[in-house]
């Protein structure tokens, strides 16, 4: 286990601004005060990048599941499965698989 999965932090979770995705959705994560000690910078390839640490993964997911297909948590590998694994549920419930 990292240091970053005993403590809880999103090591990176990036906001696609691929054609599929608006630039604005970058802007509304970039423009949102999620916690006092978050680090986020645009990359050179147009995604943002958003560290910060958290402590309560229901509220945190909910605020990651909001943006849909146009965020990624990258690390920690626990928190992406929990997300994915709701992402995979919800598209089961439309049915699509």
């Amino acid at each position: 286990m990292t240091q970053s999965e005993r403590f809880g932090i999103i090591e990176r979770m990036l906001l696609s601004r691929r054609s599929a995705s608006p630039p604005e959705r970058a802007c509304w994560v970039a423009a949102e005060h999620w916690h006092p000690e978050q680090e986020g910078a645009f990359l050179d390839d147009g995604n943002y990048q958003l560290r910060l640490p958290y402590s309560n993964d229901p509220e945190l997911i909910m605020d990651v599941l909001k943006y849909g297909p146009d965020c990624e948590v990258v690390a920690p590998a626990g928190l992406r499965e929990k997300v994915v694994g709701l992402l995979k549920a919800a598209a089961r419930r439309y049915g699509d698989e």
